[in-house]
């Protein structure tokens, strides 16, 4: 067992959790076509060509505990992504 390819799948992995949970429901299909599922695949090939599986499978279980972890500190305090709370900044700010 790897635990460099288990730390490297599991930061991955929970950045594709907030990448699912804290977009805009409206863009979630572009952020899940254009980020998710090709980060998914790529590791998930990446896995099953190096034998990586059981590296893997504790990444997706580690991930999720870090993500409810980040939820339960930063996430709570955060307000649900909408289109209203999102502000571009420009040179005039």
């Amino acid at each position: 067992m790897n635990w460099l390819y288990v730390l490297i799948f599991s930061l991955i992995l929970c950045l594709i959790w907030i990448a699912i949970f804290r977009t805009v429901p409206n863009r979630r299909g572009l952020v899940f076509l254009f980020f998710i599922l090709p980060s998914c695949s790529l590791l998930a090939l990446f896995a099953w060509f190096w034998q990586y599986r059981w590296e893997g499978l504790i990444a997706f279980m580690v991930s999720i505990g870090l993500y409810i972890l980040f939820e339960g500190f930063f996430g709570h305090r955060l307000a649900s992504p909408n289109d209203k709370n999102i502000k571009v900044w420009g040179q005039e700010d």
